[in-house]
């Protein structure tokens, strides 16, 4: 299962997946040991939930004032309390380099935990231009000093979020007959790889070797051009012989750059 050619399935089971994509930003950002204790971007105390829309949570930094009026409204009787926030509302991408993100959170965790470069280079064969802009935008503001930490988190939890949707959504990659499918499609790819670079290097060496023998013969034209006036006829003779193979040998470099065919014969 190649990832370039399942992108648009897999940015649909994330588009889904938002929720867990949400989830392990939060864990991210907050994490205090095994819980989550979502805090004030502002005073760093406590935050409450404040609604939820796709999986991403909206946060208030609760001042005195709202949590009475707030025990009030529940008939809960107010005592002794040490709310003092700051009255802050945010999200859970508020700060961070998602906070504008149009594609799916999951993309981003996808790129930190398989190599950029192929998820980059896999949305660009299907078409996916913005998003990966946008990916490239996010990734670069993640390597930020003030990011570096968090940068660290997400990489951990992008093996829990891949984890998961492979899980939910692709199990064939988390079975026996997922793995050897995988492995047997790397090894394929090394193949072609290494095959190819064999042939690179083969049009190396026979556009060396023509480039050596074009030279050879310019300057055997060169050299003609001044023997012309002492043997004109047996000039023209062996200019035309001179020219000819030389235009073979100019053919021959240029059938090398058709990367597509095998590297030409030498020869004259």
């Amino acid at each position: 299962m190649r990832t370039s050619a399942n992108i648009p399935t897999l940015l649909g089971a994330m588009a889904q997946f938002n929720a867990a994509g949400y989830e392990c930003l939060r864990w991210a950002r907050w994490a205090e040991e095994d819980e989550v204790y979502v805090r004030c971007l502002k005073c760093h105390k406590r935050a409450w939930s404040h609604g939820a829309r796709r999986g991403k949570y909206r946060w208030r930094c609760v001042t005195k004032k709202m949590y009475e009026a707030h025990q009030k409204a529940k008939d809960y009787q107010v005592g002794a309390h040490s709310r003092n926030g700051c009255g802050l509302q945010f999200d859970d991408t508020k700060g961070t380099p998602f906070e504008t993100m149009q594609a799916p959170l999951g993309l981003v965790f996808f790129a930190l935990y398989f190599p950029a470069e192929y998820i980059d280079q896999s949305l660009r064969v299907n078409k996916l231009h913005a998003q990966a802009d946008e990916l490239s935008t996010v990734l670069t503001t993640l390597k930020e000093p003030q990011h570096a930490e968090l940068a660290v988190s997400l990489r951990h939890l992008a093996k829990v979020f891949c984890g998961t949707l492979f899980l939910e959504y692709q199990p064939i990659m988390v079975s026996e007959a997922g793995r050897i499918l995988l492995q047997t499609n790397i090894a394929a790819d090394d193949a072609a790889r290494a095959a190819r670079r064999a042939k690179i290097q083969g049009w190396k060496k026979v556009i060396s070797a023509n480039y050596k023998a074009i030279r050879a013969d310019v300057d055997r034209l060169e050299r003609m051009d001044k023997a012309q006036a002492q043997r004109p006829a047996a000039s023209a003779r062996e200019r035309t012989g001179r020219y000819r193979g030389l235009m073979g040998t100019m053919r021959r470099i240029a059938s090398a750059a058709w990367f597509d065919s095998d590297p030409p014969s030498r020869g004259r």
